[in-house]
């Protein structure tokens, strides 16, 4: 009885162990939503927002006459132009930088930051994902969202200085699929430059809510 009580016990086990485990949609096939208002611009009209593929634009979205911005972006539209985490750290060293401490585990990626549109008078102008603190100082602590999309896991990080410039720190870890990335820094509006410049992941996520901004093209 002890024997038949002992296979009694253990074949709920087996059969749990069998079961097969649920698992959540292919991250690399989701589309990334980003949403929120314009904080220092008012449209008067619906803009349609564009970005650059590997030949000619493609709408991804639009921002409206309340404001209200919306974009969605494609697994397609990451992968029309993408590069590799290596190719960006060799077009750094190319430019004259100096690119020692980087280290990199790489991936395929594209990040897509500026969504292009053109106004009715013709200005060719974007809008960008962005806050802005300003300190007492008047200077301004400014984060930009970025949204990268790679095809396997792979990071960069460690610092790099181009001649003349302030030093840039990645802090970056991908995930497959979407990521959210802050760029801050500190930017001197009597000067026109920004210092402390950091790239720091945020989240492997495929939405965003929040303020943007829009500026002319120069």
């Amino acid at each position: 009885m002890r024997k038949t009580a002992l296979i009694a016990l253990t074949l709920p086990l087996v059969l749990a162990a069998c079961t097969t485990p649920e698992t959540g949609p292919d991250p690399l096939t989701l589309n990334f939503t980003a949403t929120g208002t314009l904080q220092n611009y008012t449209p008067g009209q619906t803009y349609a927002l564009s970005v650059p593929l590997a030949t000619g634009t493609t709408n991804v979205g639009e921002i409206k006459a309340d404001k209200g911005v919306s974009v969605t972006l494609t697994p397609d539209v990451a992968k029309a132009k993408s590069r590799t985490l290596n190719d960006f750290v060799t077009s750094i060293k190319n430019a004259g930088c100096d690119a020692s401490q980087m280290t990199v585990q790489d991936t395929t990626y594209r990040s897509l930051s500026k969504f292009d549109f053109t106004t009715a008078n013709g200005t060719a102008s974007y809008v960008q994902a962005r806050s802005e603190v300003t300190n007492a100082d008047g200077t301004r602590n400014v984060t930009e969202k970025a949204f990268w999309y790679a095809t396997a896991a792979g990071s960069i990080t460690g610092q790099y200085t181009c001649p003349g410039g302030t030093p840039i720190t990645y802090n970056v870890t991908l995930q497959p699929g979407w990521n959210v990335i802050d760029t801050t820094g500190l930017f001197n509006p009597t000067t026109k430059t920004t210092t402390n410049i950091r790239y720091t992941s945020v989240a492997s996520t495929n939405t965003y809510n929040g303020p943007w901004y829009a500026y002319t093209k120069n």
